[in-house]
């Protein structure tokens, strides 16, 4: 209420939600005005990111958020190891993620979307694990006499202290 009042403004709020609302106005000669309307407040988007939080390197993944209405815009950022680094779709196609040939052991990256829809922007954000490829750094194999079976092949790799166990295969004419 502005009783008393000599400006020809006067300002009511916050206002959290859609109302209607009558304004009387009432000069010192006891004149009156009364209007009516509606105050509509857009609701924020909803930002959701849906999405691996762990990939192996050189893995794609895909990222989904949720329709957030006629006319919204939507800004990805996947991150420096990411190709696409951006986009501007809703549901954006495959992102893959590199990490440098010399890169021994996982990297954290940061994904975040942000929308914008009716004046009002909301950005989230996801943590996502890259797992370095393990690294082959060294082969040598041995070929059998003749007719023996005592050939054998040798590799070295290097290690990465936050990788859980490795398992190896061998595929060939002979292998598993």
């Amino acid at each position: 209420e502005a009783n008393g009042s000599t400006t020809n403004t006067a300002t009511y709020g916050p206002l959290t939600a859609t109302q209607s609302y009558n304004v009387t106005v009432e000069d010192a000669n006891g004149c009156t005005a009364v209007v009516t309307g509606t105050i509509n407040v857009n609701p924020l988007p909803v930002v959701d990111i849906n999405g691996p939080t762990e990939i192996c390197a050189e893995e794609a993944a895909t990222f989904t958020t949720v329709n957030a209405g006629a006319g919204a815009t939507y800004s990805w950022d996947f991150g420096p190891f990411a190709s696409p680094a951006t986009s501007s779709a809703q549901n954006p196609g495959p992102v893959s993620f590199t990490l440098a040939p010399s890169q021994n052991g996982n990297v954290s990256t940061t994904v975040s979307l942000t929308v914008s829809l009716n004046g009002c922007v909301v950005t989230n954000q996801v943590t996502v694990n890259i797992l370095d490829l393990p690294n082959v750094t060294n082969i040598t194999s041995t070929n059998p006499n003749c007719g023996d079976d005592n050939g054998t092949i040798t590799f070295f790799f290097e290690d990465n202290p936050n990788r859980g166990a490795i398992e190896f295969s061998i595929d060939g004419e002979n292998g598993p």
